[in-house]
């Protein structure tokens, strides 16, 4: 899986972006899953899905709902497992 996300001068590298959505014929669910469960988890201290320091894959709020605080937003363009996905604008 691809580790990371790309932002262009002009905004969101949408090419990238789309690296990090479920390939067709997988679920939502195994894709979350098998981000939760890669290895490394993190890379220096930053999460190799979202790339936000201080957590790994299966920490992370992105791909682990249950932990995502209840008035948190995340960012634009990056796939979000559960309530509230994200779609790249």
């Amino acid at each position: 899986m691809q580790m990371n996300l790309g932002i262009q001068a002009g905004g969101w590298d949408r090419e990238r972006v789309m690296q990090k959505w479920p390939p067709v014929g997988m679920s939502n669910e195994e894709y979350a899953q098998r981000w939760r469960e890669s290895q490394p988890q993190f890379i220096q201290g930053s999460c190799v899905f979202c790339e936000r320091w201080g957590h790994g894959t299966g920490k992370c709020w992105y791909l682990v709902p249950e932990l995502q605080p209840e008035r948190w937003k995340p960012e634009a363009g990056i796939w979000v497992f559960g309530p509230g996905m994200s779609y790249p604008g």
